[in-house]
């Protein structure tokens, strides 16, 4: 039986065997004959294990060669000559002095020397130390006296052998001595009662170090190549290779800097040289590794070599100066999956009221923010600079993460400028940083900030452009042409816009002088009055009053024009009625009675009122119906009323006949009467009538 220890620091290896060999024990007569020299198979102390003992020796002490015992007090029979002693020696050597890998031959070389004094046969060596060793092959099979040879054998080292730190071998030599008869009688193991026991070497070591290089090596990979979401599976792949020569034991991915890395599965703990196996495990990620950018992962793989044997039985300990073995790591691995960072924000603009209609009124805006993307953004803020006077942009939060959302708003007072501009138009954008976000203090480092399309809100005004005029006449009546007239026109902007392009517009009264007005604007409850000047007319006394009617006009912001309604102002002439009455006779004298003649009596209207029921009052007895063509007479207007009389006696008798006649007429009011002098005719017989005409009073 034979057990290999492996003892020492730094992996020295120390080699030691333990053999025992039993033949058939020789009988006591026998025993007296053996050369007390007989060596027996012993481990060399310089292996510290116990001790391995001669494949043929009866004990640990037994003799390796024969050699006669003198006592006499062993004699059974008649004694012979003791034979001349018998020795033999072996010296065990291996080429090449160390190996590495499995596969390669050492050679045993098995020196053999006759150490006695009588000529060894049958030659042979034991070596049942290391299973597979070829067959062993000496030259010749038996050795003089002092004579030696070199018998050899190979042995293939295997993977073992490699992981076993060393190939261990022990043998002996043995030769059959001459034969020899003991004693006469005696019986031994020959067929002829006469032999001899064969001689044995003490036992050869050699142990032939492993060069052991072990070696291991870690590929970290990552599947996807990429991920954008939080909740995205990451497969890290550890793919270990032995890149040693000794067989590895105990194989673990060290894997401490991933945090909610689950456990690492591996398909097999023991790798031979060579050999390779993928380790699997998986990672969750989370919106902070998105945020981060990349998700990093470092590794080492690491066996155990094989457990060196401690050269004492039972004796380990686990200290390198002890038995057993460090642990093999991999240099360390390295893998970073990037996130596919989108960041992206947007933003909706609304305003409340929906509308305005006037200055000083509040507008509050909403800005709806929402992070779009798939990144955390932080610095949110809003950018407006649209809309001067707008107030700060208050924002609940400064960060939102993926989806998150947020309003943010501001307020403005409205102006008038708005209020005529129709409309409040304001567009802004909402940016963010993403995560890794510009660094202020390092300009160009970093990357710049993510920033939203625009989004606009409009707030109409509702605009309602009005004008409004009044005018008025001074004085307020006229009673002749010539007079002056002036005309004010009181224009005030009654709308909430303001209006530009004043003016009054007077077509109706032909020879009003240019209108003047003090400005051409008006801010809505604006007012202002423009005047205009206008001579009377023998027609507009004889039309007894001056109408006017005007309008004002502006234009609205839009430049559409805003008419008032019109205004209308009328000037009566004051009432001055007046007639004259100039009366004619025909035939202008008479010669007989009974001769008819005709009055003819001239109106004419000498006031600025047409004149009603107009009439004669004529006391001549005998006068017939005065008739007047009509009743009503304008200014300055006449007409002719006729009537007749027949002469009398008595009026050719007198030579004469007088008659006066007044004119009676009523104003513009029924009140008003108008009475004209006494108009005087005589008619002479044979001198003509003179008519005196006679001045029309009030």
């Amino acid at each position: 039986m034979a057990r290999r220890l492996r003892c020492g620091a730094g992996g020295a290896v120390v080699a030691a065997a333990a053999a025992l060999l039993i033949s058939a024990p020789l009988p006591a007569a026998a025993m007296s004959t053996l050369v007390p020299s007989e060596a027996a198979l012993s481990t060399p102390a310089s292996h510290g294990g116990p001790a391995r003992h001669s494949p043929h020796s009866p004990s640990a002490s037994a003799s390796a060669s024969a050699s006669a015992d003198p006592s006499p007090s062993h004699a059974a029979g008649p004694l012979r000559p003791l034979p001349p002693p018998s020795g033999i020696s072996l010296d065990l050597s291996a080429a090449p002095s160390s190996y590495g890998a499995p596969g390669q031959t050492i050679t045993y070389s098995f020196l053999v020397t006759n150490t006695g004094d009588t000529t060894l046969t049958d030659i042979s060596i034991n070596d049942t130390y290391l299973p597979g060793i070829s067959v062993i092959s000496c030259p010749q099979s038996s050795l003089k006296s002092a004579g030696s040879e070199t018998c050899t054998a190979t042995y293939v080292t295997t993977q073992a052998d490699v992981d076993n730190g060393d190939v261990f071998n022990g043998a002996t030599a043995q030769g059959d001595p001459p034969d020899d008869c003991v004693r006469v009688g005696d019986r031994s193991a020959g067929p002829d009662n006469c032999g001899s026991e064969p001689v044995f070497s003490d036992p050869s070591y050699a142990t032939v170090p492993a060069v052991q290089t072990p070696g291991i090596s870690l590929e970290l990979s990552a599947a996807p190549s990429s991920y954008d979401a939080p909740g995205q599976t990451i497969t890290y792949s550890s793919y270990v290779t032995n890149t040693g020569n000794v067989t590895l034991s105990g194989i673990t991915v060290n894997d401490t800097d991933l945090p909610g890395l689950s456990a690492i599965s591996c398909p097999q703990s023991s790798l031979a040289p060579a050999g390779s196996e993928t380790c699997t495990a998986t990672y969750v990620t989370t919106q902070a590794d998105v945020d981060n950018g990349d998700v990093f992962n470092e590794a080492t793989a690491q066996g155990e070599t094989p457990s060196e044997d401690c050269a004492r039985v039972g004796d380990r300990s686990a200290g390198p100066d002890g038995c057993g073995s460090e642990p093999v790591i991999s240099a360390p691995s390295d893998v970073t999956v990037p996130a596919a960072q989108s960041p992206a924000i947007s933003l909706v603009k609304s305003a409340s009221p929906s509308s305005f209609s006037k200055p000083g009124q509040t507008i509050t805006y909403s800005f709806a923010v929402t992070n779009t993307g798939n990144a955390t953004l932080s610095a949110i803020k809003i950018n407006d600079t649209d809309l001067p006077g707008l107030s700060a942009i208050s924002c609940p939060q400064s960060s939102l993460a993926p989806a998150g959302s947020e309003t943010c708003t501001a307020t403005y007072v409205t102006t008038q400028a708005d209020v005529n501009a129709g409309a409040l138009f304001n567009t802004a954008t909402v940016q963010g940083d993403p995560p890794t976000g510009q660094d202020d203090a390092t300009p160009g480092k970093g990357t710049p900030p993510v920033v939203s399309a625009s989004s606009s809100a409009t707030v109409p005004a509702v605009q309602s452009p009005a004008l409004s005029l009044v005018t008025s006449a001074s004085p307020k009546g006229f009673s002749k042409q010539g007079q002056t007239i002036t005309f004010r026109f009181d224009v005030a902007n009654t709308g909430n816009v303001t209006l530009s392009g004043i003016a009054v517009h007077d077509k109706n009264l032909p020879g009003l002088s240019k209108v003047s007005c003090p400005g051409s604007t008006l801010a809505p409850a604006g007012k202002e009055t423009c005047t205009a000047t206008y001579v009377t007319t023998k027609a507009d006394v004889k039309a007894g009053a001056v109408s006017n009617t005007v309008t004002a006009r502006g234009l609205s912001p839009e430049s559409a024009p805003i008419v008032s309604k019109a205004s209308t102002v009328t000037i009566a002439v004051i009432p001055a009625p007046g007639i004259a009455t100039a009366m004619s006779v025909s035939p202008p004298s008479f010669t007989t009675a009974g001769q008819k003649i005709t009055y003819s009596y001239l109106l004419t209207n000498t006031g600025n009122v047409t004149l009603t029921s107009v009439s004669i009052t004529d006391p001549l007895s005998g006068l017939s119906a005065i008739v007047c063509p009509s009743s009503k007479l304008a200014v300055g207007a006449h007409e002719t009323c006729t009537a007749t009389y027949v002469i009398t006696s008595a009026d050719v008798a007198a030579g004469t006949v007088t008659n006066e006649a007044t004119a009676h007429a009523r104003g513009l009011s029924a009140g008003t009467v108008s009475l004209s002098r006494e108009s005087v005719v005589i008619v002479q017989v044979p001198a003509p009538i003179v008519p005196v005409p006679v001045p029309v009073t009030g």
